[in-house]
């Protein structure tokens, strides 16, 4: 289903990084102010994700959450749209677990070129896990310097 909210953070995949990726941006937020937070992964279960993020953060971090899980490809345009990718204030890309770094780039990589796809004028940040300076310069080239 499609996720009704804006001015949220898009995570495009997973991997263990993730779930510490979440933990620091509700540090930034409040119980009343909370960060809105979509995961998008090719995933075989929402409840595996939810629960990973539950076991690694804790309850007073998880408490300044609003979090949305959708099982879907990032480097899809119907499924970007449907984590609400046109409305997101923040981007970020991440590599799926268990790849090498170049294969976890190309990863990356991908899913920056179907942010551009889909939302070819996106003026928010975009944050990337980047392996080499190179790969920096890539994705910088693909979706802009943001």
């Amino acid at each position: 289903t499609k996720v009704a909210v804006s001015d949220h953070t898009l995570f495009c995949g997973w991997n263990s990084h993730v779930p510490q990726m979440i933990k620091d941006l509700s540090s930034d937020s409040s119980r009343s102010n909370k960060a809105k937070i979509v995961v998008l992964a090719p995933h075989s279960s929402q409840e595996d994700m939810i629960d990973t993020i539950r076991d690694e953060v804790d309850p007073q971090h998880l408490a300044r959450v609003k979090l949305y899980v959708r099982s879907g490809r990032p480097v899809r345009q119907e499924d970007l749209r449907k984590a609400g990718v046109e409305r997101a204030k923040k981007i970020v890309l991440v590599g799926r677990e268990g790849l090498s770094r170049a294969e976890a780039s190309r990863d990356v990589l991908s899913r920056a070129i179907a942010l551009k796809m889909a939302v070819p004028t996106y003026k928010g940040e975009i944050i990337s896990e980047a392996h080499s300076e190179r790969d920096e310069y890539f994705v910088k080239s693909i979706v802009g310097s943001t």
